[in-house]
């Protein structure tokens, strides 16, 4: 897991000003985390109404599917036919026939997620693939690795203070949790993300896929000037 940190500080001096005198030193230290996907679930479906000589029927797309599936080292037991069927519908040359496969496939390596996106888009005219389901890991786990980074960062910015205030570091008088931000609409950004992605996949990324969380805290410690 990648971390990315920003701190700001605040410097509280408290109590009267004579030396020696044991005063406080608070600082807000916020640390920001990435939480990865376990596993995504997709339909992937795909018929016969754009073809080519490469693929002149459904089954020439399933059967490239199906190779690319290997080709992502996808265990069979992740890639399940959910139907084959043919409807009729309406066209410009009046009603036809269409053949058409729906999959459901997992995904384990959320690396695999936006590269297999892209390359059945490439390598599949007229597939369409949606994401259904979307399953996190231990989240209370990854607060807590949060949670100590955010800690470490603001004792360590605490002890440079305290240098600089020409003082020592304490024991910690107080600490809290002061703010817990979560994006909770990763379906909802994952949806905007398949719809938007065959118009420019380069315009997102793998980070993208996968909720944001930060935690501020506010840690007060005894500083006793020199």
């Amino acid at each position: 897991m990648k971390y990315n940190f920003s701190l700001f500080l605040c410097l509280s001096l408290c109590s009267s000003l004579a030396i020696g005198q044991i005063k406080s030193l608070s600082v807000f230290g916020e640390a920001k985390g990435l939480l990865a996907a376990d596993y995504a679930v997709f339909t992937v479906t795909m018929d016969d109404q754009e073809c080519s000589v490469r693929f002149p029927d459904v089954q020439a797309k399933q059967k490239r599917y199906v190779e690319l599936t290997k080709e992502f080292k996808v265990p069979a037991a992740d890639n399940a036919l959910l139907e084959e069927k043919t409807t009729r519908m309406a066209n410009y040359d009046g009603m036809k026939d269409v053949h058409m496969a729906r999959y459901q496939l997992t995904l384990r390596d959320s690396d695999q997620f936006m590269q297999f996106m892209k390359m059945l888009d490439e390598e599949i005219p007229g597939s369409d693939l949606a994401i259904t389901t979307v399953e996190f890991g231990d989240k209370n786990a990854e607060r807590e690795l949060v949670l100590t980074q955010a800690f470490t960062d603001a004792k360590h910015r605490a002890e440079v203070l305290a240098k600089q205030g020409n003082g020592k570091l304490g024991k910690i008088v107080s600490i809290s949790e002061e703010r817990f931000n979560e994006d909770t609409n990763v379906l909802e950004t994952l949806f905007t993300i398949d719809k938007k992605f065959k118009k420019d996949a380069s315009a997102y990324s793998f980070s993208q896929l996968f909720p944001t969380f930060s935690i501020l805290i506010r840690v007060e410690f005894e500083f006793t000037p020199n």
